[in-house]
């Protein structure tokens, strides 16, 4: 329990507020990271370090300071948000949902979606805590180019938690904060917090038939893992360098995989080389069907694909406009049954180390965070961590997909082929 003062024209007023104690785990990382100007913190599922940072923000907020807190999605953010929300409420002063919280003495926390490399310019604030970093696409360019600087003025502080992801950029700060004399850090596996039976924990063990071996080290004792725990190994053995510009890909034989943005999804058109194995092109916007079959019609009047492969189930209506513009469509259904050959194929690619990916921090990202979960049927279901996109791997996947030259057992044909 915090005690904050407001003072008013007769006397001080002391309000308490509430925040959740330390258990034995999380006093460990904060007595470990409380003096580092930067700190990493990988821990498992359920450890509580997120709880941990929050409190911390909720602490300086009240002492006046000027804090952001950024998470790779939208649901996490509004999660924490209301959280803070609820715990801080009787010293709230002003509010916009899901953004910021003013406090009546002064501090404020800021609340950021890390989906762009300029997440966090043009601020000053005291204090930057990074939650889930491990599924943050561009978490090196966002901490290294927007909020290190942005921490100078004020001698700022920076907190990076999560569960590891593979070998991504939280590896690459976890292995920098052994270097760097002014960072910090903690490790914890799950077992850490006592909070959590470990009979419960017992049961995720491969050897019990709970998770893979991989996952478990990954999720629970928070190791990172070269491959990650998730579907695709061999990720980064892939990466062959920046992709190339459009002009580069005249004259190549090129298919086009087309993934079809939802409701704040992204549609992503990869293009693969066919002589090489190499997606040369990952284009990924948002707006409405009718700029996105212009830039996917200007695309294709460079590269010339022999096929464009694009998912029916959400995009009727963009199939039938493509094909009026006489491209070469060819339509995929996707359901249980066709997705999971779909996916395990190009999971064979990245085994065999026959296909060839840019160097794409969001593609990268996807690839190496996506998961599968074997139902109780004894089918799997393959799909992004919640609240992610995979919207780059069903395009990739599409196209790589159109390797199987020959076979007419799949999809929908079209006249253009």
């Amino acid at each position: 329990m915090l005690s904050t003062n407001r003072h008013s024209a007769s006397r001080p007023q002391t309000i308490n507020v509430r925040l959740p104690a330390r258990h034995s785990g999380q006093r460990q990382l904060w007595q470990a990271v409380r003096h580092a100007r930067v700190a990493i913190a990988p821990c498992g599922r359920g450890f509580g370090k997120s709880e941990e940072f929050v409190r911390e923000l909720a602490d300086d907020a009240l002492a006046g300071l000027q804090c952001h807190y950024g998470a790779p999605d939208y649901r996490r953010v509004e999660e924490v948000y209301d959280r803070l929300y609820r715990a801080l409420l009787p010293t709230i002063d002003r509010k916009v949902y899901a953004q910021r919280i003013d406090l009546i003495t002064g501090g404020r926390i800021e609340f950021w979606t890390l989906k762009d490399k300029t997440a966090g310019q043009s601020r000053h604030p005291d204090r930057w805590t990074i939650d889930e970093a491990g599924l943050v696409p561009y978490l090196g360019a966002i901490v290294e180019d927007s909020i290190m600087p942005s921490l100078t003025s004020r001698k700022g502080i920076l907190r990076i938690s999560g569960t590891p992801k593979g070998q991504n950029d939280y590896f690459h700060f976890w292995n920098k904060a052994h270097r760097e004399p002014e960072w910090a850090y903690f490790q914890a596996t799950s077992y850490g917090n006592p909070m959590i039976d470990r009979n419960e924990l017992d049961r995720l063990k491969p050897e019990n038939g709970g998770m893979t071996e991989n996952r478990y080290r990954q999720e629970i004792l928070a190791e990172f893992l070269e491959d990650g725990a998730g579907v695709f190994r061999y990720v980064r053995r892939a990466v062959y360098g920046p992709q190339p510009s459009i002009a580069d890909l005249a004259g190549r034989q090129i298919v086009i995989g087309v993934d079809l943005g939802k409701i704040n999804d992204y549609t992503v058109f990869a293009a693969l080389d066919l002589t090489t194995g190499q997606i040369v092109r990952i284009d990924r916007m948002q707006g409405d069907y009718t700029s996105q079959l212009a830039r996917l019609r200007d695309l294709c009047a460079i590269v010339k694909p022999s096929t464009l492969i694009i998912e029916t189930n959400t995009g009727q209506m963009f199939i039938e406009e493509a094909r009026r513009m006489a491209l070469p469509v060819v339509g995929f259904t996707t359901t249980a049954a066709t997705k999971q050959p779909l996916i395990e194929r190009l999971a064979l690619a990245f085994e065999h180390q026959t296909i060839g990916i840019p160097d794409d921090a969001v593609l990268i990202s996807e690839l190496m965070a996506y998961e599968s979960e074997r139902l109780p049927g004894g089918s799997v279901r393959y799909s992004a961590p919640d609240g992610q996109h995979d919207d780059t791997v069903m395009a990739v996947a599409l196209a790589w997909y159109a390797m199987r030259r020959g076979e007419r057992t799949w999809g929908e044909r079209s006249i253009y082929e």
